[in-house]
């Protein structure tokens, strides 16, 4: 169980956009792709350690298109953990009534 605070938002993002344009950008016979690591969100992060709803750990967190990375603060200097994101995508979840976080999932994309 992970609460997440948003702090940044990439609009630039195919999943944050869709492949709206997707067609306009890609010429019919090139198919030339450069992959590069893209930031899609910044912000923090509470990990929950135990059973007990108290017992949680803050940290800040990077998602980028590669992988989930957390650290111990804002600065980015001690990485904590680094999640691959090998087929898996990201789409926000609706919070509950009370929640008024911004919420997002991470799902994988074959069912596992």
């Amino acid at each position: 169980y992970i609460q997440t605070q948003l702090s940044y938002i990439n609009t630039n993002n195919e999943d944050f956009i869709g492949f709206a344009g997707a067609e306009k950008s890609v010429s019919a016979g090139e198919t030339k792709r450069t992959v590069t690591t893209q930031v899609i969100r910044k912000g923090f992060l509470r990990v929950h350690t135990g059973v007990k709803l108290f017992q949680a750990k803050d940290y800040f967190f990077v998602l980028s298109t590669d992988n989930l990375s957390w650290f111990t603060d804002s600065d980015e200097k001690e990485k904590r953990y680094m999640l691959p994101l090998e087929n898996l995508r990201i789409r926000d979840v609706e919070g509950g009534f009370m929640a008024k976080r911004p919420q997002f999932a991470i799902f994988n994309t074959e069912g596992k």
